[in-house]
């Protein structure tokens, strides 16, 4: 038999929410009403409980005690036997235990209901006619009949107990399935920062490349591009929230394209369409487009005359799309990041970790020109 670690049972980093609690509470109350307390209220509606009211209170004290049983194993003992070696055991003695002191309790109350049991009896016996004096009812049930309502008891008590464990084990498995999650979810977080972390050194690299290569044509514009970058890097390292808004995005995406830009002859265009329409403000993960766009500058053929870089970033309220597409030099066709790359592979694990299988990636290469076509879903 497999044990479960008394820190799962216990462990305050899976203690159940407000409204957890509430649903346990009310599943408690269901279930004990329904197999416990209402049976013995059934019970009660009897004539003799009519006759006599006292004898409800008894009814009712002994679902009481079926009450204690129950949190007296959902609170401590199951708990305490599964902490140590050999909790059957330990769960079957601790049991034992309460239920001897069980039957001690229903033998108290039943000692204290035996007047109103003789009092009953009498009224049954005048509603009969029966006129003879008789100062109590004759106490000879027989072992059968004693035996069959200690009986009873047992299985009350024996149900009352797997009903306990049965509900602590359930309440234990959310547990353990809601600290699971929470340590995936952490796991992919940490995932998903490393493979942004990635990003970052690629990102200040090929920017730094540009405004290195812009210094000895027009320091006035490297120096327009150093403050541009400052406020890029802002955005990729101190910006750390999960979600921004697509405008920012393709803000973001403008700076970085007109910053890559500068390095590249006259002879090589840019072609750039950003348009988020009227989903501006709906939430995107950061810095999932700039993949595609260092790829097309990175292995762009800008020694061609005709060369071409487009990027098409465009949202229609429901989807952003964002295409990329650059001429490459056939002979160097094999090193181009088609797919296998690292700074694509990258980009396909985020966007799983963050879309799962709402996002897509495809590429495609036709002759020298390399296409990518990225799909994210907007909420």
């Amino acid at each position: 038999m497999t044990t479960i670690p008394g820190d799962i049972i216990s462990s305050p980093a899976s203690e159940p929410t407000r409204k957890e609690r509430l649903v346990r509470f009310l599943t408690h109350i269901i279930c004990l009403g329904i197999l416990f307390i209402l049976p013995e209220i059934l019970n009660s509606m009897g004539r003799p409980f009519r006759t006599v009211p006292e004898l409800k209170l008894g009814v009712y004290a002994k679902a009481l005690v079926f009450i204690a049983v129950f949190y007296a194993n959902y609170c401590f003992i199951i708990g305490r036997s599964f902490e140590r070696k050999r909790f059957a055991w330990r769960l079957i003695g601790y049991n034992l235990f309460v239920i001897a002191v069980a039957f001690v309790l229903f033998s108290l109350i039943s000692v204290w209901m035996q007047p109103y049991w003789d009092e009953a009896w009498r009224i049954k016996q005048a509603a009969k006619g029966i006129t003879e004096s008789v100062t109590a009812r004759p106490h000879h049930h027989g072992w059968f009949r004693t035996l069959n309502f200690y009986a009873r008891d047992f299985v009350m008590l024996v149900l009352t107990i797997g009903l306990s464990i049965a509900l602590k084990l359930s309440d234990t498995w959310l547990r353990i399935s809601r600290r699971t999650e929470q340590l995936e979810a952490a796991r992919r977080q940490e995932e998903l920062q490393n493979l942004k972390s990635q990003l970052n050194p690629h990102f200040l690299f090929n920017t730094l490349n540009s405004i290195y290569a812009l210094i000895a044509v027009s320091p006035e514009k490297a120096q327009d591009a150093v403050h541009e970058l400052s406020g890029m890097l802002r955005y990729v390292l101190y910006d750390n929230r999960k979600e921004v808004e697509l405008n920012r995005e393709l803000s973001f995406v403008e700076n970085y394209i007109k910053l890559m830009s500068l390095r590249l002859p006259t002879s090589t265009k840019v072609k750039c369409l950003l348009d988020a329409g009227p989903s501006g403000n709906a939430p995107v993960a950061p810095l999932l487009f700039i993949p595609l766009i260092e790829n097309a500058f990175k292995h762009g053929n800008t020694g061609a005359t005709d060369n071409i870089i487009r990027v098409s970033i465009k949202a229609d309220g429901t989807i952003v799309t964002c295409e990329t597409e650059n001429n490459f030099r056939a002979a160097k066709s094999s090193g181009h990041d088609t797919g296998g790359g690292i700074g694509l592979q990258n980009l396909r694990r985020r966007l799983q970790l963050i879309y799962g299988n709402r996002a897509t990636l495809a590429t495609q290469v036709n002759g020298t020109v390399f296409r990518a076509m990225l799909s994210l879903p907007l909420n």
